[in-house]
């Protein structure tokens, strides 16, 4: 008699900030089993959970209700769509029975724990910010283990049953990574002749959705900034259209616009940087991986202001661990950010920032997150 497979069920809602860490954690959960379990997924419909089918991997759809506690008019939809997303979460469950969910968070994701809850199904999380959200901090009570990326977030949760892992990445974004001159080359971006100076490359990442403001900003100041430096700018597919309309006459030597910027090229793209600019979510743990200096202006509306946490956290000091420079947006002028650009230029602060963010990193993350799952499985 064939040995039954594991069935390992992996939720996760909303964004990028999401949905990516919670691919690797199932990457790595079918690569670990040793083709033992049965990985699924569980989620809102949106183009980034397709990551999964993609993979193989078998999707199931679950209505992606967010929980708040301030007001807000969604509240008014969001709640019955609570109660609806829990409802379908105890059919889907019943149907897929798993022997253990993960969840990473995010719309959609609660009812999924508290419907494993009631079948009495073991449940792993795991937080990417520094100041857990409401969803990880009800969550938690239900969870048998809860993965922290940071030290300071496991204080937030009992101890016997919190383990820190750093956010997990993807695999595949740091497989065959190439050479700088190569991935600069990718975007047309030649090297200098000999005696020439190397013009800095930076990229902008406002997150998978996009940031209207950082958009704005570089739109508005794109001349004045190409005249120094060539971009890749990640604009968000709602955002595309409008920010290629302000960027007419904007040179297209220097400047790369893209909506979102698939694994392919966001690795060609990181590479190829020499500064990132970035909110502060789990963008960070890429940027550290690859080694990148960053300047970082966090949402400013972010719940529980983990944003500004998570820079403050990530960016460290001059005592030699600075990791990034933040601009609060309020803050963001050209004049500030272009002296902050030739402050990170300087060679040697450069290579510490370097060395700091690649410290910083925590590349096992998936591995140790799917090392929890597995052994309550």
């Amino acid at each position: 008699m064939a040995k039954r497979k594991k069935v390992i069920l992996v939720c996760a809602g909303g964004t990028g900030g999401h949905v990516y860490p919670a691919l690797a954690v199932a990457e790595e959960l079918l690569s670990m089993s040793g083709g033992d379990a049965n990985v699924r997924f569980i989620g809102p419909r949106t183009h980034l959970a397709d990551e999964f089918h993609y993979r193989g991997i078998r999707t199931y759809r679950i209505a992606g209700a967010k929980f708040r506690r301030y007001f807000s008019l969604y509240n008014f939809v969001d709640i019955p769509k609570l109660f609806f997303s829990f409802l379908q979460a105890l059919v889907k469950l019943f149907i897929i029975m798993p022997d253990i969910v993960f969840s990473k968070g995010g719309p959609g994701t609660l009812p999924v724990v508290l419907a494993a809850r009631f079948y009495r199904i073991p449940v792993v999380i795991h937080e990417t910010d520094s100041v857990p959200s409401l969803n990880t901090r009800l969550a938690a009570r239900f969870a048998a283990r809860i993965g922290v990326s940071w030290k300071s977030t496991a204080s937030y949760f009992p101890k016997q049953k919190t383990f820190l892992s750093g956010n997990p990445v993807r695999k595949d974004l740091f497989q065959n990574v190439p050479p700088r001159a190569e991935a600069r080359k990718h975007f047309g971006f030649e090297d200098p002749s000999a005696g020439e100076t190397r013009e800095p490359v930076i990229l902008i990442l406002g997150g998978s959705q996009g940031a209207a403001p950082i958009n704005n900003f570089f739109a508005n100041h794109a001349k004045k900034i190409l005249a120094n430096c060539a971009l890749i700018h990640q604009a968000g597919e709602g955002n595309l259209e409008e920010v290629k309309k302000e960027t007419r006459g904007v040179s297209e030597e220097r400047y790369r616009l893209y909506g979102t910027l698939k694994t392919e090229e966001l690795k060609n793209a990181y590479a190829a940087a020499d500064i990132i600019v970035s909110r502060a979510g789990g963008a960070l743990f890429e940027i550290a991986a690859f080694g990148k200096p960053a300047i970082l202006i966090p949402l400013p509306n972010s719940a529980n202001n983990h944003q500004y946490m998570n820079a403050y956290e990530y960016a460290g000091s001059e005592r030699g661990d600075m990791r990034a420079i933040v601009i609060e947006e309020p803050n963001l002028t050209l004049g500030i950010f272009l002296a902050q650009v030739q402050n990170i230029l300087d060679p040697a602060r450069y290579r510490a920032m370097e060395d700091a963010a690649r410290a910083f990193a925590k590349p096992n993350a998936a591995r140790l997150v799917a090392e929890e799952v597995l052994k309550l499985a």
